[in-house]
């Protein structure tokens, strides 16, 4: 292995010569930099990078943590951050292991938390003194807001009320909503929801609101199955005894767990009912009919994660909160009942 002795005794330099050419730091006399380089060309001497972060005080290496690593959407905004940390020679790990203790004592530079509940829960276990840089992802909760921390936001609120904007226009109004959880404060898309629909559906609101059985309540949970929680919701609404025209998933994977199962059982979407989800992952796109969707732009939210983390790195200024657009992709999913018979 060729170390900076070598090339220094090449170069007919010293060692310290050579450490300040390849940390480009200190006055090295023109001659004997060209001296140098040329004898780092030949004897092909790559810094070590153990020895290279230990010098610059940084490991170039971010964490994900992300409990559902089976979620395709939690995946799609991982490439992002991927992708853009890449750039910088930066890597990013990936753990879904819930240690607060290991996180203080890991060898990275900083934390991209995948939500706000984990952000809040995150600062309440290190006692909100932050072991290194941290950024979360947002979805818009109205209520939870872990201060110090800069979120980047899909806001799912707006995206339920755009679906539903997207549903009425398509002469829906008997519009029933899916979800994991309870329609609480915690979940903008559960809020958003009853609020736009109430002026519609009036007090019978909530009876359209269907809740999984099986969800976990609580943090932190292991992995969530939301293409089962789909499954049993779809069964819930072919046995109830409403009139339903349109279903709004919590996401896509429950979008995708209703239309299976409502075809097991010789319901067609979008003839029968209508179905839609919130998300925009690709798989929505590969199935018939095309998934009706709106997109949170996973990647794009992966990519500001890890832009505004790696601002914070750099010791740059940063905003407290970043918010990345969200639109409806249309598909086939939805029946335009305007133009029925």
């Amino acid at each position: 292995m060729v170390t900076r002795k070598d090339v220094a005794q090449l170069a007919g330099v010293s060692v310290t010569a050579v450490s300040r050419v390849m940390n480009n730091s200190g006055y090295v006399a023109k001659e004997k930099r060209k001296a140098i380089l040329k004898a780092v060309k030949k004897l092909g001497y790559r810094p070590s990078p153990v020895a290279v972060s230990l010098q610059q005080k940084l490991t170039k290496q971010i964490l994900f943590y992300c409990k559902d690593l089976g979620n395709a959407f939690n995946m799609e905004t991982y490439r992002g951050m991927i992708h853009y940390a890449a750039q910088f020679d930066y890597m990013v790990v990936l753990s879904g292991t819930w240690d607060t203790e290991r996180i203080k004592t890991m060898l990275i530079d900083g934390v991209v938390l995948p939500n706000e509940s984990v952000a809040v829960e995150y600062l309440r276990a290190i006692r909100n003194t932050l072991p290194v840089p941290t950024v979360s992802a947002s979805y818009g909760s109205p209520t939870i807001h872990p201060r110090r921390i800069p979120l980047v936001e899909s806001d799912t609120y707006e995206a339920i009320e755009l679906i539903i904007d997207h549903l009425l226009e398509k002469g829906h109004r008997k519009i029933a909503f899916a979800s994991p959880y309870p329609l609480t404060v915690e979940h903008p898309r559960g809020i958003a929801y009853r609020s736009k629909m109430h002026a519609i559906l009036g007090d019978r609101v909530d009876d359209y609101a269907f809740i999984s059985d099986t969800a976990p309540k609580s943090f932190p949970s292991e992995e969530e199955d939301f293409f089962e929680y789909g499954e049993q919701i779809a069964h819930k609404i072919h046995h109830s005894k409403l009139e339903i025209t349109a279903v709004i998933n919590f996401n896509d994977d429950m979008a995708l767990g209703m239309m299976r199962y409502f075809h097991r059982e010789g319901i067609r979407v979008p003839e029968d009912i209508s179905v839609v989800g919130i998300d925009g992952i690709k798989v929505g796109s590969y199935i018939h009919p095309r998934l009706t969707t709106v997109d949170l732009s996973p990647f794009t939210q992966g990519m500001e994660c890890a832009r505004v983390l790696l601002d914070m790195i750099a010791g740059k200024k940063v905003k407290s909160r970043t918010v990345v657009p969200v639109r409806v992709i249309e598909g086939g999913s939805v029946l335009d009942l305007t133009n029925s018979p």
